[in-house]
């Protein structure tokens, strides 16, 4: 049995997108707001509380993360009072994290058994990541997105399992197969 489901993937892969679809489709699944110091983006579809580092910094030394990561220069996290509050309504708590703060969750030393979370990697083909990521703040597609993705890439086969997101449809449906599954 899962505590709850983690979706990560390559900057561009669809996350967020698959995210707030499967939460639409299958009220099961609530997305556990997540907390961030980067600067709001059009499309975060209210999916972080941004703090500032100083914020942060009191969470993480308080203890009060389940998980937390830096990625592009920016710090993310997880609270465990906001997956403990979903779990006590009886629902399943989705979070969408970096691939390397998914692996260190799912599989960490400290993980019992029944505190693991189901882990679904999310990619799809360069070109399409590259058109994805074209209107996002102006993103420069040079050496270092590149380098990113290869970075993200390396975590995909630790991962529970690994899906192509090119039909949104066709994922959602994936996805709760695959949860149905394994319950």
């Amino acid at each position: 049995m899962y505590r709850g489901l983690i979706i990560t993937g390559t900057s561009g892969s669809g996350k967020s997108t698959v995210a707030e679809a499967l939460c639409r489709i299958d009220r099961r699944f609530v997305h556990a707001r997540a907390v961030t110091t980067r600067v709001r983006r059009d499309d975060d579809r209210g999916h972080y509380d941004h703090l500032s580092h100083e914020e942060f910094e009191r969470l993480s030394n308080a203890g009060l993360l389940l998980i937390e990561s830096e990625y592009r220069a920016h710090r993310y996290g997880v609270a465990h009072s906001v997956v403990d509050h979903l779990l006590s309504f009886g629902k399943i708590p989705l979070l969408t994290i970096t691939p390397r703060s998914a692996a260190e969750l799912a599989y960490g030393s400290l993980i019992s058994p029944h505190e693991r979370f189901m882990t679904v990697f999310l990619d799809a083909p360069d070109s399409d990541l590259d058109l994805r990521l074209g209107g996002r703040d102006k993103v420069a597609l040079d050496h270092l997105a590149s380098a990113q993705r290869a970075e993200d890439r390396r975590y995909r086969d630790v991962m529970s399992h690994q899906l192509v997101n090119t039909y949104l449809e066709r994922t959602i449906e994936s996805i709760r197969a695959l949860w149905n599954s394994a319950v």
